[in-house]
């Protein structure tokens, strides 16, 4: 048992993840990623158990213990108005309630396969919440958006829940916001080991956009809660930037730099 735990990020992610039933031995690969930026208003998790109790005398009982219940998560809030960049794209509300509404929510309730370009494709859905420290697979349930001319006339409000199949499908991610906050989950969760080799392929690597550069990532003093490490405050300030939508890219480091973190972003 831990003695203290840091909250990994403040940043919840959905990734619609696909495989090819076409192909022999494929594998899970990446289709979409929406990080839920504003943060849901509201976050529930349900955690229940499968036990029976069975009553003996009036004030005893035993306990005939079947596991727990698969964990189910309700959300709600709205996807604002704000123009945000996500990636090197500027994107509004509305749009990204559009992005989550077909290319996650929609594309996942697909109960054939589809075919694209004479292939068959088959969807699943993987949940990161980093600042609860949960991740897993997800069946999403129900999706409702809505505009209250009383109380909200502008922005799409939503309620969500879904959820969880098991663990999360094992894939590469390529949407390099969620890269960064893998890899910063991964650092805070091993602590100083290998802090120093997956630092230095991050400042190595073309991570930061043309629009800013690591010198002013730094100067920014973008910080993650209780850091444990000055390297790790550096870090903060290239997640500061991944979720601010300045990071374009992370591409493979050389094989002498942070092969246990890098061994972490591809799954």
């Amino acid at each position: 048992m831990a003695i203290i735990r840091i909250k990994k990020a403040d940043a919840i992610a959905f990734q619609l993840v696909k495989k090819e039933l076409t192909r022999p031995g494929a594998q899970w690969e990446e289709e979409q990623v929406v990080i839920m930026s504003p943060k849901p208003s509201i976050i529930r998790y349900s955690y229940g158990t499968r036990s029976a109790v069975t009553q003996t005398v009036p004030d005893m009982g035993f306990i005939d213990r079947y596991g727990s219940r698969l964990t189910t998560v309700f959300m709600a809030g709205t996807f604002g108005i704000q123009v945000r960049r996500v990636g090197i794209k500027l994107k509004d509300g509305y749009t990204r309630f559009l992005d989550f509404r077909d290319e996650i929510f929609k594309k996942s309730q697909d109960a054939r396969a589809k075919t694209l370009d004479n292939r068959k494709f088959v969807y699943a859905v993987n949940f990161y919440d980093f600042i609860n420290d949960e991740r897993f697979a997800v069946n999403l349930n129900q999706f409702d958006p809505q505009i209250d001319a009383k109380y909200n006339a502008i922005e799409n409000t939503y309620q969500l829940s879904f959820m969880s199949i098991g663990p999360i499908f094992r894939v590469i991610p390529v949407d390099p916001t969620l890269q960064v906050l893998l890899l910063v989950d991964w650092l805070i969760t091993e602590g100083n080991a290998g802090l120093n080799d997956a630092l230095a392929w991050l400042r190595a690597a073309p991570v930061i956009s043309q629009i800013v550069t690591i010198a002013d990532l730094i100067a920014s003093g973008i910080d993650i809660a209780g850091q444990v490490s000055a390297n790790l405050q550096i870090l903060g300030t290239l997640y500061g930037s991944a979720v601010a939508g300045q990071v374009s890219t992370l591409t493979s480091p050389s094989q002498s730099l942070g092969q246990k973190a890098i061994a972490v972003i591809k799954g």
